[in-house]
């Protein structure tokens, strides 16, 4: 009778100690997520870059790059591109924004 309780006892320590081995070798989480990780520990998916045409903000990977007068510039449809080629742009004043509570 207690032949069978110290043989179960005797397995579940070698597999938790198996398992803890194994833990400590092969490291948690992968490549990518360490990569994608800034230093504060937030997870980082694109720079937000400024529309100089009408002056919102978008993610650069969604952003129309235009190269002007050896600048590169990021837009976020054509008409703001060619707005800005002809020298069109909506300037924000601050005092124009308002915050919504």
């Amino acid at each position: 009778m207690f032949g069978g309780f110290f043989r179960f006892l005797l397995y579940s320590l070698l597999f938790f100690f198996a398992y803890r081995l194994f833990r400590f070798f092969v490291p948690k989480g992968t490549k990518e997520n360490k990569e994608s990780v800034t230093k504060g520990g937030v997870k980082v998916d694109d720079v937000m870059v400024k529309d100089p045409a009408c002056g919102i903000y978008l993610p650069k990977r969604d952003a129309i790059r235009e190269r002007i007068k050896g600048e590169t510039h990021y837009f976020c449809s054509e008409k703001c591109v060619e707005n800005f080629k002809r020298g069109i742009s909506k300037s924000v004043a601050p005092d124009t924004v308002s915050l919504k509570r």
